[in-house]
């Protein structure tokens, strides 16, 4: 009995050391093939990385897997900011410094809200520039009326420091942001 049982270890062994790992561009396709939406998966997944490293690469791969996974056609900014354009408003794009109010509704990607200016009653009041990293960028391709959502890594965001009693260090946060006109 003892034998056997050593038999089939040593063939255990040897079959698992046999099996070769799979290919990062297999997972990859194996992802794309389980998405609903084949040609948005295989558009967001370009810039999945199978075994992240750094925390952006951990960040971009939580949100391309959150768009995939709820069917999200978003812009991806070179440096992983994501946006999708909901309603174009009118006029001009934002100017830097330029006075804005926007009603926003801040969320993780589990749907929690971390805060919200409807719970406040009144739009925030801001010049452009003073917000996150992601939320100035994405303000540089709207206009007064605009109503977008963006996806924000954490460096972004608020980084390895968070915000805190709202947002924990290097987390992925997003926002429905609706710019008064």
């Amino acid at each position: 009995m003892t034998k056997q049982i050593i038999y089939f270890m040593l063939l255990g062994l040897m079959l698992t050391a046999c099996k070769q790992k799979e290919s990062p561009e297999a997972i990859i396709e194996t992802k794309i093939a389980e998405a609903v939406d084949e040609e948005l998966a295989g558009r967001l997944y370009t810039h999945y990385t199978v075994d992240p490293q750094t925390q952006a690469q951990k960040d971009e791969n939580l949100i391309i897997e959150y768009c995939v996974k709820r069917n999200l056609d978003m812009k991806r900014y070179p440096n992983g900011l994501y946006m999708n354009l909901i309603k174009q408003g009118r006029g001009k794009n934002y100017d830097h410094n330029q006075d804005t109010k926007a009603d926003y509704r801040g969320f993780f990607l589990t749907g929690k809200i971390f805060d919200s200016s409807f719970a406040k009653g009144k739009p925030l009041e801001f010049k452009v520039g003073q917000m996150i990293d992601g939320w100035n960028q994405a303000q540089k391709d709207v206009n007064p009326g605009s109503e977008i959502t963006i996806i924000v890594p954490s460096h972004l965001a608020y980084a390895d420091k968070g915000f805190p009693g709202f947002v924990p260090p290097n987390t992925v946060i997003a926002f429905d942001i609706y710019f008064r006109s």
